[in-house]
């Protein structure tokens, strides 16, 4: 079965894509229309919550600080670095909280 998607008949703008997705002090508020890509993946709260499923919660608030008394997450899945799918995971924790 074609879904809207593969057949062309759904167009994906950005107007599609959460704000939360660029940088800003309000989030989105650094996009630049005319490069879609320039930003994206880079906002605040998402960047908070990689961090926070991958490494621990005190790292997500803090600039490079962790107390933590066990491995982290990424530790224990032997992760060394973001790939695609932890910022798309990451994208959709953030998607349930709104």
């Amino acid at each position: 079965m074609k879904t809207k998607f593969d057949s062309g008949s759904l167009k994906v703008t950005t107007a599609l894509w959460p704000a939360y997705l660029y940088p800003g002090d309000i989030a989105g508020e650094d996009f630049d229309s005319k490069d879609i890509l320039e930003g994206l993946f880079r906002g605040y709260l998402l960047e908070r919550v990689t961090k926070h499923v991958f490494t621990s919660p005190s790292s997500a608030l803090k600039a490079g600080v962790s107390n933590g008394t066990r491995a982290c997450n990424a530790k224990l899945h032997g992760m060394a670095g973001v790939e695609a799918e932890h910022i798309a995971y990451a994208a959709v924790q953030v998607s349930v909280c709104f």
